[in-house]
Order: structure tokens, then C-alpha cells, then sequence
């Protein structure tokens, strides 16, 4: 196939660094979010679409192969910025609070695989009594420290958990405002009715880890694969809220959620601005590269998953027909409707980010 550019990092286009034989232009761009080649297109009614060179003139796993790649380096980039990272030694982002689930992811872990591993630290479990609970009318108020249960130290909610689902009396000691008193109480049905956290939880600022070879290897593979799970439920989560939320303050959560070109260039100035260590900039580049092989391997027309589909999709009807002229022009209007519906969205985003960076 005949590619007119290969260029390093997503445009607007800063540089043109050379032009080799084949006529293939090499540029780096401004955007350090992956890469691209732009290469005679694939529009099959096109003038073009004949030509040998052409990507509508090869097989179906050729063009397959051609989409998937595009959308898979982003994947790699992650994969290769993430081993790096793990070789060399580096601390976690933060501990993930938006979900309840547990990806199992290092830059992102759980709040009890953060205490665990050292990132959080913490000066032990918090209660406080919910109104008409059993722990309210036995004398436990709000924001009270857990200092020992059955003379036992503590310090892990699940296992303050196993102690209370035993249904048998409890000898709290508890501390509040450094003043301790103890509390008996017995559970009913496993519980106390308290709400559990830790109390003055803090990020370890000297916790950080390097791993070896194959150790990195791995734990690249497995967090650029837990990262895109992540971000497609958070994708998924938010179009939810945004179209049938539960509540209006949903709605509203999910609309913030929502960033695009301008809203991150204004995050990485303020974090520039806050001191940007490099570590961070290349898990910054990782994380956006990530966000992108997510959303362009999703089936909607116009997108790189899309066009997987009404490849695959010709391919399969030329095996019965040649008479493909209909279906050429319902591929060109459902590609050029996502196209004009991506546009909107992204003019819709831009407003969104311009309106919060104004508040």
C-alpha cells in the first residue's frame, strides 16, 4: 500500500523530518500520543480503488491487519512506556476511589491493595454509628479511631469484618480525641451498623518499586490490559449516566467526566505548572495512548473498529456477489453520518472544556 506519511505523535503537524525514496513522508507532531500513516485511502468507489497501491484494492486480511495495527500500537506504546517504567522503579498515581471494583492495577490500585502495599498510610480504622444502629446505642459516635477488638489490634476492614459477621460479643477500644473508652457490644446478622474507612489516610511520598526483567514484562502486559479495562467501564459507566442516570447529580458527575483535546492540554499546563516529573509524563502519554486504542477499536462507523466491521462485512458479501454498488454507497453514508456525528461530539466537548476552564 502507498503511505504518504508516517508520523511520529498525533497532529497538528510540527516538523517534517525527511522524505524517503518511496515518496513516504516521516513528520513528528505536536500531540506525543502515539503514532500514524496515512496511505491511499480505502473508499471503494473512489478513482483510486483500482490502483494496485490502493487499501481498497487488497484482501480482506490485509486491510483487517492494516486497521488493527493502527489501533494496536497505541497499545503497544503503552505496553513499551509501562516496562520501561516497572524496570526502572516507580510509585503508583493514586488509589483508585471511582469504582468499586478491583482492577488489580499498580498505578491505580484498590484503596486496601494501596494500604497493603505501603503506598497509603493510615492511623488505623474509623467508625462512625449510622442513626438507630445497634453501634449508635451502644455509645459509638462519629469518627472514632479503633484501637484494639478483644484485645486484638486491627487494622484491616475485612478483617474487622470477619470479627463482626461471628455474632458474638465484641470489647471495643476506641479512641476519640485521644480520649479512650471501651464499648460491648454484640453484633445482630453479622453487623453493628457502623460506616468503615481509615483514618488520616496519607500517600507514602519514598514508596516506589522496580521490578526484574520478566517480573516488568508481565506486570506491563497485565496493567496496559487492566488500564483498558478500566477505561472501557468508565466509558461505559459515563454514556449510561449521561443517558438514563440515575439521578440528575449523575448526569452531572458524568458530563464532567468528559474531556477532550482542550480540557487535557489544560490538566497537563496545570500539572506542569505543579511540578511534572517525568515518570508521570510518560504515564500521562500511556494512559491517553490507552484511552485511544479503546475508543478507536470500538464498532462505530468512522472508527478504525468500525471500519473493521463493513470491511469485514464486503469481504464477506463479495464471496457471493459482485453487484456491490448498494452496499458501497450505505458504507459511505453510515461512515460519513459517524464522521459528521464525531464532529459534533467533538465541537459539543470542546465548548464543555473552554465553559470549565472559564470557572
Amino acid at each position: 500500500m502507498k503511505v504518504f506519511e508516517f508520523g511520529i505523535g498525533i497532529p497538528p503537524k510540527a516538523k517534517a523530518l525527511f522524505t524517503d525514496k518511496k515518496g513516504t513522508e516521516y513528520t513528528l507532531n505536536w500531540l506525543p500520543i502515539g503514532w500514524f500513516v496515512r496511505i491511499k485511502w480505502e473508499d471503494p468507489g473512489s478513482e483510486e480503488a483500482e490502483d494496485a497501491d490502493s487499501f481498497a484494492s487488497k484482501k480482506w486480511w490485509a486491510r483487517s491487519l492494516v486497521l488493527v495495527a493502527w489501533v494496536a500500537m497505541n497499545f503497544l506504546l503503552a505496553f513499551f512506556i509501562f516496562f520501561g517504567l516497572f524496570l526502572s522503579g516507580v510509585s503508583p498515581i493514586a488509589p483508585n476511589f471511582l469504582t468499586q471494583k478491583d482492577y488489580q492495577s499498580y498505578f491505580l490500585p484498590s484503596p486496601e491493595d494501596a494500604i497493603k502495599s505501603g503506598f497509603i498510610t493510615h492511623n488505623g480504622l474509623s467508625l462512625s454509628s449510622l442513626s438507630g444502629s445497634i453501634a449508635e446505642k451502644s455509645g459509638i459516635k462519629q469518627d472514632e479511631v479503633l484501637i484494639l477488638i478483644n484485645g486484638q489490634k486491627i487494622e484491616d476492614i475485612e478483617l474487622f469484618k470477619k470479627e463482626v459477621s461471628k455474632n458474638i460479643p465484641l470489647s471495643l477500644t476506641l479512641s476519640n480525641s485521644w480520649v479512650l473508652h471501651d464499648i460491648q457490644i454484640t453484633p445482630e446478622n453479622g453487623k453493628i451498623g457502623v460506616a468503615l474507612w481509615y483514618d488520616h489516610m496519607k500517600i507514602n511520598p519514598d514508596y516506589r518499586q522496580s521490578f526484574r526483567f520478566s517480573s516488568a514484562l508481565t506486570s506491563a502486559f497485565w496493567e496496559t490490559y487492566t488500564l483498558s479495562r478500566l477505561t472501557l467501564d468508565a466509558l461505559g459507566k459515563t454514556l449510561h449516566d449521561l443517558v438514563i442516570p440515575a439521578t440528575p447529580m449523575d448526569r452531572k458527575e458524568a458530563s464532567e467526566m468528559i474531556s477532550g483535546p482542550i480540557g487535557m492540554g489544560a490538566w497537563v499546563i496545570s500539572m506542569v505548572d505543579h511540578g511534572l516529573s517525568f515518570s508521570m509524563l510518560f504515564i500521562l502519554i500511556a494512559m491517553l495512548s490507552l484511552n485511544l486504542w479503546v475508543l478507536n477499536i470500538l464498532p462505530f462507523p468512522a472508527l478504525d473498529g468500525g471500519r473493521l466491521v463493513s470491511t469485514s462485512v464486503m469481504s464477506f458479501v463479495g464471496l457471493f456477489t459482485h453487484k456491490k454498488s448498494f452496499l458501497i454507497h450505505l458504507e459511505r453514508i453510515v461512515h460519513g453520518a459517524g464522521m459528521l456525528l464525531l464532529i459534533w461530539l467533538s465541537i459539543l466537548i470542546a465548548i464543555m472544556d473552554v465553559l470549565k476552564i472559564g470557572k
